[in-house]
């Protein structure tokens, strides 16, 4: 079954191509400074160097809590969230790269 939701959801996302382009363009042609301005700084809000210096303090902190206080089950999910988004960041670093 989370084959064929995939599957679905990837044919969706390949036929949203042709709009995605005249969106962009639409929106792109008729923005105002003030929206340019909004969408900019939203762009850099979403790049992960901040948030890759929060998941690197979360894992230390969490490995000091597992290290030092014992097993408790909240640090021990948020070392293994911040490990995962750290590898996520570094294997779409790579892609981007290549």
């Amino acid at each position: 079954m989370l084959l064929w939701a995939g599957v679905i959801l990837i044919v969706l996302g390949t036929a949203c191509f042709p709009i995605d382009r005249r969106a962009a363009h639409l929106i792109y042609d008729h923005e105002s400074a003030r929206l340019e301005n909004f969408l900019e700084a939203t762009t850099h809000w979403a790049k992960a160097g901040h948030w890759l210096i929060a998941a690197i303090i979360a894992y230390g902190i969490s490995i000091l809590i597992l290290t030092f206080g014992g097993p408790v089950d909240a640090a021990r999910e948020a070392a293994l969230y911040s490990q995962a988004f750290i590898v996520c960041l570094g294997v779409a670093a790579q892609s981007c790269t290549a």
